[in-house]
């Protein structure tokens, strides 16, 4: 009961604007967001540990985005180079490329990084919120699928500032994140599961990435401020997602 008065007292447009204005909304998400203490079950498949079911709908919006990973893998990745998946869950997108490159994965969920180093024990797996861990060498390929609605926006400059950091000069960045579906989500209604709207993220990206790709994951129209047209309506579904595929035009530094 406590905490539902918590969250409706401080999760609402008025006052996350102003934790946003003042980078408040950093401290609330890291310190009361759920994902990090979500108990998994290891009986499920790893893309049902990672919180999407294998219904045929959100299966196939699914293979979309591994469709595009592989063929950006394919089309500028060698043998041996590393890719960089950012809260890598169970290790579900990596295993595909297991044996082929160097493999890395972080999260800041103990159980999905334990699930993710017996699920592929070649790769490295990270326990650490990726915005604070110190890499140590760059990626050629980084991504992230449905991980950038729990990057608080105060931070979204500093998220996409630190992967162009960590990308090699000609490597490639995919991230897929459910976008915004009506106007009021591009107010920041929920800090701890925020829809950005695509207009958003090409304000972020506009000085260091040359953008590839920018469009609907699952029917590649092209979305502006908020999706006028959502699928399944009132329903927080995977089909709902937006596609960024970037390349970095401001090298970045060594």
């Amino acid at each position: 009961m406590i905490s539902k008065i918590f969250f409706s007292l401080t999760n609402n447009i008025l006052m996350n604007n102003i934790f946003i204005r003042f980078g408040v909304d950093s401290i609330l998400t890291s310190r009361f967001g759920i994902y990090k203490r979500i108990k998994i079950n290891t009986s499920l498949s790893p893309q049902q540990m990672a919180g999407f079911s294998e219904k045929p709908t959100v299966q196939e919006a699914i293979n979309k985005i591994h469709d595009q990973l592989e063929t950006l893998v394919q089309q500028n990745l060698k043998e041996g180079d590393r890719i960089l998946d950012i809260g890598c869950g169970p290790g579900a997108y990596l295993k595909k490329w297991e044996g082929k490159y160097d493999l890395t994965g972080i999260d800041i969920n103990e159980e999905m990084v334990n699930a993710a180093k017996k699920y592929i024990p070649t790769a490295t797996f990270l326990l650490d919120n990726f915005l604070n861990h110190d890499f140590d060498h760059k990626f050629k390929l980084i991504y992230s699928v449905s991980v950038l609605e729990f990057i608080p926006p105060s931070r979204l400059m500093a998220f996409f500032r630190k992967v162009h950091l960590l990308l090699e000069p000609d490597g490639k960045l995919l991230i897929q994140y459910p976008h915004a579906l009506n106007f009021k989500d591009t107010l920041y209604p929920d800090l701890y599961y925020v829809e950005y709207s695509p207009r958003k993220i090409e304000h972020e990206l506009r000085k260091n990435y040359q953008i590839i790709t920018h469009e609907h994951c699952f029917d590649r129209r092209i979305i502006d401020l908020y999706d006028p047209k959502p699928y399944e309506p009132g329903i927080r579904t995977f089909k709902n997602g937006y596609l960024l595929i970037a390349e970095p035009t401001i090298k970045p530094n060594n």
